[in-house]
């Protein structure tokens, strides 16, 4: 058993084992008998709801469908190590991102941070040679790139999961 004081690795355990299975799941793939009779009563609703006992608590996490579709399995990792540890970002609103690639192609996501955003547009893109070279912020009027805010493609991941991703658009 864990609390949210134990060692990080203990907490990422767990935590990657509950996000392969779920990302297993949503993939269609044979899971563990225990645990597939809930998930296929899950998978009839919109969402999913797991509980994950620890010494000092018990953590319920509720996630769309839609979310862990969207999601990777180290992003699905990380929110829940998050929220294992009570650590949150202070912010829980969406943004927009376009997130540019070394072809030409500009992909649009919802993410929380440039670092969300760019790991959902690589799953979006995943084969070789192509690499995200910019991530800039969209304003909320009229989807142009927000000048103030735009970050660096070496941003790293983190914070909570994204909601999804929209449809490739050619680079402006």
């Amino acid at each position: 058993m864990t609390t949210r004081h134990s060692p990080l690795n203990a907490l990422k355990a767990q935590a990657d084992k509950i996000a392969a299975t779920l990302k297993a799941a949503e993939r269609g793939e044979k899971i563990d008998a225990q645990i597939a009779g809930g998930l296929a009563e899950a998978r009839a609703k919109d969402s999913f709801k797991v509980g994950i006992v620890m010494d000092d608590k018990i953590v319920t996490i509720t996630m769309p469908w839609t979310t862990i579709r969207a999601t990777s399995e180290a992003g699905l990792s990380e929110y829940i190590v998050n929220q294992m540890r009570e650590t949150r970002l202070p912010s829980t609103d969406l943004q927009m991102f376009r997130v540019h690639f070394s072809d030409g192609i500009a992909v649009d996501v919802k993410a929380q941070s440039p670092g969300n955003a760019r790991a959902i547009a690589t799953d979006l893109r995943p084969w070789r040679g192509c690499t995200v070279t910019k991530v800039k912020r969209l304003s909320a009027e009229g989807g142009k790139p927000d000048r103030a805010s735009s970050a660096s493609a070496d941003a790293p991941p983190g914070g909570q999961p994204p909601a999804g991703a929209e449809q490739p658009r050619e680079a402006e």
